[in-house]
């Protein structure tokens, strides 16, 4: 047993506690925290920036492919879904095409 006797275990207590104590008592850099903020801020300006100038440029079929890297970056730092999951969002990832597809139908008999 990891604490076999009282004073281990109070022992490990009293250690746990000032790791705890330690950890609220650490001191954020603020300028450094300022600068990550203001570096967060410019790269999601910059992320929309691009989004506005790429707006209509890009064809469905370039989109729903970007939309497919993006979820498969997400299944790969993701936790590994069983086969039912996975089969589930496959389903779902076929019948939003199928209706993106019949929505560009439409759009174009409407143009």
């Amino acid at each position: 047993m990891p604490f076999s006797s009282a004073s281990n275990r109070r022992k490990h207590s009293h250690d746990l506690q000032n790791e705890q104590t330690d950890l609220r008592l650490m001191a954020i850099d603020k300028e450094l925290y300022r600068q990550a903020q203001e570096y967060y801020r410019q790269w999601n300006v910059a992320k929309l920036r691009e989004r506005a100038e790429m707006a209509g440029k890009l064809s469905s079929q370039e989109l729903w492919q970007r939309y497919l890297a993006l979820i498969e970056f997400g299944l790969s730092i993701s936790r590994h879904p069983s086969d039912w999951q996975r089969q589930q969002k496959l389903d779902h990832v076929a019948q939003y095409y199928e209706r993106v597809q019949k929505m560009e139908e439409w759009r174009r008999s409407r143009a």
